[in-house]
């Protein structure tokens, strides 16, 4: 398992959680998303991948982990064919104006044994079948 979920775990818990995964498909001519962040629990992870050696279009502030500190003039975007970040870090989806044609991307979230634990403690909606989640076996 990679050291990443094993950063805010017990050497007891070392299972990741699937929470999410799918395609992400993206309207030409869309305008960019507003920032925010995923979850507000640490423990959970985004992967965003593209296929056909295209570039993400995510933009992220780094280290920032707080809505309410985001700067604009500090908004990066990724060049890379995907990235792995917090989900608790201040992010968009860019806008595809200069695109005529649907974009996409594959994301899949991921989250520790612990960030599912409190994610389950402080979400009212945890009984709701689509938040029902699948654990993958550290073997």
């Amino acid at each position: 398992m990679p050291d990443i979920f094993n950063y805010y775990i017990d050497n007891k818990n070392k299972n990741a959680i699937l929470q999410n995964m799918g395609w992400v498909l993206v309207p030409p001519n869309s305008t960019s998303q507003i920032l925010h962040s995923d979850h507000e629990i640490y423990g959970s992870y985004h992967i965003l991948w593209k296929k056909n050696k295209k570039f993400i279009n995510t933009e992220l502030i780094p280290f920032c982990f707080d809505i309410n500190e985001s700067n604009y003039d500090n908004i990066i975007q990724d060049k890379g064919l995907g990235i792995l970040f917090q989900s608790k870090l201040i992010h968009r989806g860019s806008n595809t104006l200069s695109k005529n044609t649907w974009t996409t991307s594959f994301s899949i979230e991921l989250r520790s044994e612990e960030g599912q634990y409190y994610f389950d403690k402080y979400k009212l909606y945890k009984d709701d079948e689509d938040w029902r989640y699948m654990k993958i076996i550290n073997s």
